[in-house]
């Protein structure tokens, strides 16, 4: 337990000006893990029982235990969240290598059949059966990317990072989207806290996060939704690398049930139409390769935000 007094000058003016309003008297601090979490406020009583110093020992007591359980409910989901990571990266490394030779197996039959979907065509005179050359090869090339999403995934590029200015990134990744944003009536609006965030980073893979992530939130909007983004210092909870910056994307898209959150850096799994499966996936890898952390929170009908946490080195 502190008196006011002594803890007085760890507030603002405005907090100060506040304690004294509501005549609070004692305050005791809420420490979980180092760190301050809150605090109790309490006022002068106006019993003049003997009682009353006992009564605040016990409440002292009783504040004690409560932020035990705190922390290790804290503890608790820390390393929830680690075993998590864990069992994903295991699962990814497993599929990344069933990927690698299944992708290798099917480009060279593949080209060897496009080629000659392109040989037949070229003697085709019938204009329907025409088209349904230029379908197949459209199909065939789908294919292809599809596989080239899985050499992607199986055998990630190291990233070559060199200093990078993150609303850089961002301002090409808006030209890309343009189009998309345009269309569908959609506000983007970003905000950073510095005038030049910097980052050892691999500035290409960093576009390829950002693009996927942006492009996955315009599709989940029907039209005029928004779209924001937010670049601030990294906070130091349950960060242990000094710097850095967070990256938050938030729209009011569509979102998704809570069974669907939980696969959703699955690689193949996907709730669109004509998706792969496989750009989370490719994302989830590329922040993890420049020592960041990627977290998704969304509701079904009420939006998505992405949290993205990049080291400074």
């Amino acid at each position: 337990m502190s008196k006011r007094s002594d803890v007085l000058h760890f507030f603002n003016l405005p907090e100060q000006k506040l304690l004294k309003e509501l005549n609070i008297d004692i305050v005791y601090p809420l420490w979980v893990m180092n760190k301050l979490r809150g605090m109790v406020l309490i006022q002068p009583g106006h019993s003049k029982r003997p009682g009353k110093k006992v009564d605040m020992e016990l409440l002292s007591i009783l504040l004690d235990q409560a932020m035990i359980a705190l922390e290790n409910a804290s503890l608790y989901e820390q390393q929830q969240e680690r075993l998590k990571r864990m069992y994903r990266a295991d699962r990814l490394a497993v599929i990344g290598q069933l990927a690698a030779g299944t992708a290798h197996e099917i480009r060279n039959p593949l080209a060897s059949i496009r080629s000659s979907i392109q040989y037949l065509q070229g003697d085709e005179q019938d204009e329907e059966k025409y088209r349904m050359f230029s379908g197949m090869i459209r199909e065939v090339d789908r294919i292809n990317e599809i596989v080239q999403d899985l050499l992607s995934f199986s055998k990630p590029r190291e990233p070559s990072k060199e200093k990078t200015n993150l609303t850089e990134i961002f301002n090409q990744v808006f030209l890309l989207v343009s189009n998309m944003v345009r269309k569908k009536g959609i506000q983007l609006e970003y905000h950073c806290e510095e005038e030049a965030p910097a980052i050892h980073a691999d500035a290409a893979q960093l576009e390829q996060v950002f693009l996927n992530l942006i492009m996955n939130a315009c599709e989940s909007i029907d039209k005029e939704g928004k779209i924001g983004i937010h670049v601030v210092p990294a906070a130091s909870d349950n960060w242990n690398k000094p710097g850095g910056y967070q990256i938050i994307i938030e729209d009011n898209g569509q979102g998704m049930k809570e069974e669907e959150l939980e696969k959703i850096f699955d690689p193949f799994y996907t709730n669109k139409k004509h998706g792969t499966g496989l750009g989370l996936s490719i994302v989830y890898g590329i922040i993890n390769k420049h020592g960041g952390d990627i977290g998704i929170e969304s509701t079904a009908w009420e939006g998505t935000k992405v949290k993205i946490k990049l080291p400074e080195e």
